[in-house]
């Protein structure tokens, strides 16, 4: 669950770095606010998701199963909230900014939606 959690924050770094820059790997840019506000603001899930699995370590009851997924579903919901609210920021962009823009949040999604320890989470409910 945590390296789903602090690979899914990576990812997130990524893509906004490729929504506001050319060149994103050369870039550099301050993620602390992001950081801390991520663990904070996802932490109330991730409590509820823990406070289950100590209750029910294996997984048995469809109420654990049903908080993996809604867990989850949470996560990911963080990530492209945080996405929008900080890259499609400006409706009067220039067209190439608003394509770049886009296609890191479509990028973002491919690789969270592919993403092996996304897998292996919803695998723990299968």
């Amino acid at each position: 669950m945590l390296v789903l959690a602090s690979e899914s924050l990576s990812l997130l770094r990524n893509a906004l770095k490729s929504a506001k820059f050319d060149c994103p790997k050369e870039a550099k840019m301050d993620f602390s606010m992001v950081d801390i506000a991520f663990w904070q603001e996802t932490e109330p899930a991730f409590r509820t998701l823990q406070e289950a699995l100590a209750v029910d370590p294996l997984r048995q009851d469809t109420q654990t199963r049903h908080a993996v997924s809604q867990w989850e579903a949470e996560l990911a919901h963080y990530l492209f909230h945080v996405f929008d609210r900080d890259a499609l920021t400006n409706p009067d962009c220039p067209d190439d900014i608003l394509q770049r823009q886009l296609t890191a949040r479509q990028e973002l999604a491919s690789s969270y939606r592919k993403h092996k320890a996304r897998k292996d989470v919803l695998a723990l409910v299968e």
